[in-house]
């Protein structure tokens, strides 16, 4: 069985499971699952790993699953990218609720759809996306953008929201569009987000938590985006990323030379797969994209540190 066709299934095993644990963390699995696919993993290791994870199941009555549902039947007659698009407007300024997970579970599911654009995926990308309007506490209506107001909560900008809590996000509104050129912006906004994942896998290596992690998925994540997001989007998620990212200084080259920045094996790659946890997976493939994109070091410094020898 090809590895895509073992991400299929755990979509279709996954379609009406609760994206969050009952002890408040996020579902990882079908996250992990693509990342092992994106690695390129042996397609039997990335099922075993599957296999050791069970879907929670989720009650008619949750919140999250008349999101959900609508967000399904309004991808079942639209363009998937026009459907994210629209309601990345209401969702990217709240992109840090609940660690981010909303944001890099939908990331997921795009690369997943780019893939294969079935049934199941695309009731992956709902999921993903009804999880960040819950956890960000920001209505979706479907077909329309909804608006809202809502400022509460925290991110990483703050110390790190707690992974147990769904706490919403501290996210401002965007600020309107300026006078500078469009490709312009989506340059500038790309580099931000860029440097925001360099800082974060910098910190990643000095103090290696579930908090600087994310600092670097989250940027890599919102970069699985951008294809499809337009040039609010772009700036959106940009302005949330540079303020979570503040804290993190940028990493001195006198730092990086103190590393071990050697590129990782294959078989140190298929080492995520050894782990029940899917942040080793979902941190080596955001760094090795990291790396590809600005051949960064500190992208296989923090890689190594969870899947090196």
């Amino acid at each position: 069985m090809p590895a895509p066709d073992v991400l299929h299934g755990v979509h279709e095993r996954f379609a009406g499971a609760d994206p969050a644990l009952p002890n408040g963390f996020a579902e990882h699995t079908p996250m992990g699952v693509d990342a092992m696919v994106a690695l390129g993993l042996d397609a039997s290791r990335v099922a075993a790993w599957a296999e050791h994870h069970r879907p929670q199941p989720l009650g008619p009555g949750e919140p999250i699953v008349a999101v959900r549902d609508a967000l399904r039947a309004e991808l079942q007659t639209d363009d998937w990218e026009a459907v994210l698009r629209r309601h990345a407007r209401v969702l990217l300024p709240a992109a840090d609720a609940h660690l981010f997970h909303g944001l890099i579970r939908t990331a997921h599911a795009v690369r997943a759809l780019g893939r294969r654009d079935d049934e199941a995926a695309r009731a992956e990308l709902a999921t993903g996306m009804a999880a960040w309007s819950v956890w960000a506490d920001l209505p979706l209506a479907t077909g329309t953008p909804a608006t809202t107001s809502a400022d509460t909560g925290r991110g990483l900008d703050a110390g790190g929201a707690d992974p147990a809590a769904a706490t919403p996000s501290a996210s401002a509104t965007a600020p309107p569009p300026g006078p500078l050129d469009a490709e312009a912006v989506v340059l500038d906004a790309e580099a931000v987000v860029l440097d925001a994942a360099r800082r974060g896998a910098g910190a990643f290596v000095a103090r290696p938590s579930i908090f600087t992690l994310h600092a670097v998925t989250a940027p890599m994540a919102l970069l699985q985006l951008w294809p499809v997001l337009d040039g609010d989007g772009h700036r959106a998620g940009a302005d949330v990323i540079a303020r979570t990212h503040a804290a993190h200084p940028p990493v001195a080259p006198e730092t990086i030379g103190a590393l071990d920045t050697r590129s990782l094996r294959e078989d140190e790659v298929a080492r995520v797969a050894d782990h029940w946890d899917a942040h080793p997976a979902k941190l080596v493939e955001a760094c090795r994209r990291g790396y590809d994109h600005v051949a960064d070091p500190v992208f296989l410094a923090a890689a190594r540190q969870v899947a090196g020898g």
